[in-house]
């Protein structure tokens, strides 16, 4: 099965990532928390915001699908072809 396909469950998440910030002293951290990462906001020493448009993230999301699955299982027809629209 591909990556990221299950999402875990809100308690797993924060216990896991908990664990992990618990046991680094330097770290960064990467991706949306929304909602359900507000308990770990205390333990930011900095945030940095960065947006861009939707139209780029889509196109460098579509690249790395086709690195890690091969242009053949994105394209129309593949097996992924449909999940890949989304």
């Amino acid at each position: 099965m591909p990556s990221f396909q299950v999402k875990r469950d809100t308690e797993v998440r924060q216990r896991k990532l908990l664990q992990d910030l618990d046991n680094s002293t330097n770290w960064i951290l990467s991706g949306s928390l929304c909602g359900w990462g507000d308990m770990f906001i205390p333990k930011f020493d900095l945030v940095v915001y960065l947006w861009i448009p939707k139209e780029l993230r889509m196109t460098r999301l579509l690249q790395r699908e086709v690195q890690r699955y091969g242009a053949g299982t994105i394209k129309e027809g593949g097996t992924m072809h449909e999940a890949s629209l989304s």
